[in-house]
């Protein structure tokens, strides 16, 4: 499946979420609600990073063209800002 394939389908409706990993699609389920709670206690864990100049993200995709897609694939994202 190719990358434009994958961004043209509609979202889905039955929790899962796709990735296009080297031209494969995975279906993988959403992560139960004892997840969000433990990425929210780590991400508050984290807040004083932002006055360092961080900034803290999650639930993002990103593009490793020209084969892959992966969504999510990390629960939660300090980067330099």
């Amino acid at each position: 499946m190719s990358l434009e394939e994958v961004q043209a389908r509609s979202p889905r409706t039955d929790g899962g979420r796709e990735e296009l990993i080297e031209g494969e699609l995975v279906v993988s389920p959403d992560p139960k609600a004892d997840h969000a709670y433990i990425v929210e206690i780590i991400r508050e864990a984290l807040r004083p990073l932002l006055a360092e100049g961080y900034f803290i993200t999650n639930n993002s995709s990103y593009v490793l063209p020209p084969r892959s897609m992966p969504r999510r694939i990390c629960s939660l994202y300090v980067v330099i800002a």
